[in-house]
């Protein structure tokens, strides 16, 4: 199909592990970067029986468009699909989401557009759209999550929503919740700049192949009931949260 956007495909090179089913996964960047955010993890995934899709946002990277954010809701819902019907690995089964930064509220978003998504996996989420607090809210009201007094109070503990330094356990806690609203599997990532530099042995690969084949090491919530045992969480900043 043609495209008025960059779309590329990078299927496996190696079987997964354990005669397991090839996974497939949706890479979206942060708004104003570009595919390449992505390119030492990716051959790595393949290696590992992963299926990868990359794209550019409109005007932006190899993508037609004028450059920007995106103005309307209508506009990233447009993009969002023709991205699934361009892709037959976005059209697989099942897929999963990685992000980065602002992508994290795109790939939020497209996950309740389509069924076949898993899973999101956040790296450093920022759920919010620079300089347009107009298409932020907008967007928020199109994913079915509550916009309440929960989410005023996490946009007052920060407005860069990340799970790496400075997010308390009330945040972390507020922050889960209103992920859980669209019932999928949440990770948090507790890394800001090492996604460029990843290789085989990245604290971002080894906790992303530890979720595909069943061997993460979950931490004891204790007190936080809140998040369920299937969400991961850094030990570093499950540490962090105790000592502050």
């Amino acid at each position: 199909m043609k495209s008025s956007i960059y779309i590329r495909e990078y299927y496996a090179t190696k079987e997964p592990r354990n005669n397991k089913s090839k996974k497939n996964i949706i890479l979206f960047h942060d708004i104003g970067g570009g595919h390449y955010t992505f390119e030492n993890l990716i051959p790595l995934m393949n290696d590992e029986g992963i299926n990868v899709v990359t794209f550019d946002y409109l005007g932006h990277g190899l993508s037609s468009g004028t450059r920007g954010h995106f103005e309307s809701i209508e506009q990233i819902k447009g993009f969002l699909t023709e991205l699934h019907t361009s892709s037959q690995i976005a059209q697989s089964e099942e897929v999963y989401t990685l992000s980065i930064n602002q992508g994290a509220l795109v790939a939020l978003y497209y996950a309740t557009l389509f069924e076949n998504v898993a899973g999101n996996i956040f790296i450093n989420p920022r759920l919010r759209v620079e300089l347009d607090k107009k298409f932020s809210t907008d967007l928020f009201k199109s994913i079915p999550l509550p916009i309440s007094k929960l989410q005023l109070n996490l946009r007052k503990q920060s407005s860069d929503l990340t799970a790496n330094g400075f997010i308390t356990k009330k945040s972390l806690i507020t922050l889960n919740k209103l992920l859980k609203k669209v019932q999928l599997d949440i990770y948090f990532m507790k890394c800001r700049n090492l996604i460029f530099s990843s290789d085989r042995n990245s604290i971002i690969f080894e906790t992303l192949m530890s979720e595909f084949h069943d061997e993460v090491e979950v931490p004891e919530m204790n007190s936080i009931k809140m998040i369920k045992k299937q969400d991961i969480i850094f030990k570093e900043t499950y540490n962090w949260l105790y000592e502050n």
